[in-house]
């Protein structure tokens, strides 16, 4: 399969997805990133605005998302990027179709890529064809890549994964063993066009990103003044900053109570990088055919408190209680609390928790947030701690007891056996999810809390988790730090929340 890019772009969700994780800055923005975090750059050659770099994603977006053809994406954009370029492109309708050729085939591209090395498609589809379009127009290295049959894990597809140059229109195709008989014993050692051809990792490139941002930009912020992080998102979200929350504005915006001194607390959190009212929205997106309304929005002790709920598309409410705050530690650390949170069984299917994890920690990032805390006895028993939340090194000693506690009461094991066995408990609340002792049965969450939800295995780890008993030990409190790529937790919420 091959998508004709010029035409008609469909609405692929990989694709759209992969595109809004690529970061908007110039080119000389770009250039001052190490190879690996220019993968996940968004520039346009020859302008140097931000502004016009971000007009530019944004009409792309919308081509990826809403089908727009290549002629309203040259209307849409067009005149600013002529105007930016001030006569130095000689044709500039064939840099727009380069431009709108280039990004929409790549997020195909990149989509595809994520559907292909879903590890059940691997599975049944363990070999990938490269598929060139033979029309007199092909470039050398397609032509004589078209027809290549290799395993998905060979080494020859490091570094020819379409696109292989500007405007290039091959993909892969998954093949089954059998449609693909017999493989290419001696493949092309064509290469790709410099910048083309590698595997869309993301995750390795925005770590890249990440870790370059930490490294070299707080290292030297003087130097680097044309891309310190307050002018490079390193997170994609439709998040826009104003100088502090305006009271009328959210109260109009958002529908919702206000009160306290909104304005003189979000400006000493947020140091002037405060969510705009529109904004606030993004901060906590669900699946369509859902909405969150918010109900108030306080400000107290120096601490601003967020309200709401969600519903589903019949004006039903599906989550209650959505609570959540933000405040500064004793070291002026902004920190975010999400103090409850209830999804109905009905909405579990839809993976409500995870959509509103995954924006939200995208977004505390770009507001500033360094940790985020949270009640596990109300936050989801055992999702959080597999969304990368633990408790405190501190409470080691407390949670071991009670998982003691819990092994010997609940499941009527032997004290000097329940002792033996956690010795090899790992202090992270994600591993004592994944945590068993040989020969015992637990339940099934079904049984244990009496939601829609059934797991057919569960790890006498997570049925700690799911135990209703969990409620009664409010003395935990789970914590994911936010400011440290290194972190094992926000390794696995990034890994487990694909951000």
């Amino acid at each position: 399969m091959v998508w004709d890019v010029s035409d008609d772009p469909v609405d692929f969700d990989e694709a759209v997805a992969w595109f809004r994780k690529r970061v908007k800055m110039t080119r000389a923005q770009r250039d001052a990133l190490e190879e690996k975090a220019k993968r996940q750059a968004f520039f346009v050659s020859g302008v140097a605005q931000l502004d016009i770099v971000t007009d530019a994603w944004k009409a792309l977006d919308k081509a990826l998302k809403d089908g727009t053809p290549l002629e309203d994406f040259k209307k849409a954009i067009g005149p600013k990027l002529e105007a930016a370029w001030g006569g130095s492109v000689a044709d500039p309708g064939h840099r727009l179709e380069t431009i709108f050729r280039n990004n929409v085939q790549a997020a195909y591209s990149a989509g595809r890529y994520e559907q292909a090395t879903n590890e059940s498609v691997l599975e049944d589809r363990p070999v990938w064809m490269f598929d060139a379009i033979l029309d007199g127009r092909e470039t050398t290295v397609c032509r004589e890549c078209d027809g290549t049959k290799l395993p998905a894990d060979h080494e020859w597809w490091k570094t020819r994964v379409p696109p292989l140059h500007h405007r290039c229109r091959s993909t892969i195709i998954t093949l089954t063993e059998e449609e693909a008989g017999e493989l290419t014993k001696k493949p092309t050692t064509a290469k790709a066009q410099d910048g083309f051809g590698l595997p869309p990792d993301e995750r390795e490139a925005a770590e890249a990103l990440e870790r370059w941002a930490h490294e070299k930009v707080t290292a030297a912020p003087p130097a680097l003044a044309e891309i310190a992080p307050s002018k490079i998102p390193l997170r994609r979200t439709d998040i826009e900053f104003v100088d502090s929350i305006d009271p009328k504005k959210l109260k109009k915006e958002l529908g919702c109570t206000v009160d306290g001194d909104l304005h003189g607390v979000s400006k000493k959190l947020f140091k002037g990088k405060c969510p705009s009212p529109e904004s606030w929205k993004h901060v906590w997106e669900v699946p369509e055919g859902y909405e969150v309304k918010f109900t108030s929005f306080s400000a107290e002790n120096g601490k601003l408190a967020v309200k709401a709920d969600i519903y589903n598309s019949h004006g039903e409410m599906v989550v209650s209680g959505m609570d959540r705050d933000f405040r500064l530690d004793e070291n002026g650390i902004l920190r975010a609390h999400n103090a409850y949170l209830e999804v109905a069984a009905k909405a579990q299917k839809d993976k409500i928790g995870e959509h509103l994890s995954r924006s939200s920690i995208r977004a505390f990032m770009d507001i500033g947030v360094k940790f985020v805390d949270l009640e596990p006895a109300w936050i989801g028993r055992y999702t959080w701690a597999s969304f990368g939340f633990s408790w405190d090194e501190r409470e080691d000693a407390t949670w071991k007891a009670k998982f003691r506690d819990y092994l010997i009461k609940v499941h009527k094991l032997d004290s000097d056996d329940v002792d033996e066995a956690l010795k090899g408990v790992r202090g992270a609340a994600h591993e004592l999810a994944k945590f068993d002792i040989p020969g015992l049965k637990v339940r099934t969450s079904e049984e244990i809390h009496g939601d829609d939800v059934r797991i057919e295995d569960v790890h006498v780890g997570k049925a700690f988790l799911l135990d209703n008993r969990w409620v009664s030990y409010p003395d935990f409190k789970g914590k994911l730090r936010l400011d440290d790529p290194d972190d094992v937790g926000l390794k696995r919420a990034k890994e487990r929340l694909k951000i």
